[in-house]
């Protein structure tokens, strides 16, 4: 019981932290994914880890991934940082490997979650090299 209260709780922290918040850089902006981060960089340390978690809570990694890569798309679209191309297309990339990871096994799927793991840390600095730590 113990062990699956605390596969949910990342994501029960995302959800918490899920209100709005100011974003340092831009004066007036509301950020969805700024309060994300910190959940989501704890989430990912776990996954880092341990990734045999990964495996074993693809559907609570998944919804948590969709929700960031979703409310962070919004927020690097309405401060238009340069670079959101890039941006769009690496996030493009972390959810395709969601739907590869649900089909892959053994060695594929070892070698999909890794660059899978790779590329939302790449997002989330991005990310944060664009909205958050200006």
């Amino acid at each position: 019981m113990r062990s699956s209260a605390m596969r949910w709780l990342p994501f029960l922290l995302l959800l918490a932290a899920c209100g709005p918040k100011t974003d340092r850089g831009a004066p007036g902006a509301t950020l969805q994914g700024a309060p994300m981060m910190a959940p989501m960089t704890a989430h990912m340390d776990s996954l880092s880890a341990r990734p045999a978690m990964l495996h074993d809570d693809m559907a609570a990694h998944t919804a948590m991934t969709e929700h960031f890569v979703s409310a962070t798309r919004a927020d690097v679209a309405t401060l238009g940082a340069p670079g959101s191309a890039e941006y769009d297309a690496l996030a493009d990339s972390v959810l395709s490997d969601l739907k590869t990871l649900a089909t892959a096994q053994g060695a594929a799927w070892d070698m999909v979650a890794k660059a899978h793991l790779d590329r939302v840390h790449r997002l989330m600095s991005a990310y944060d090299g664009m909205a958050v730590g200006k």
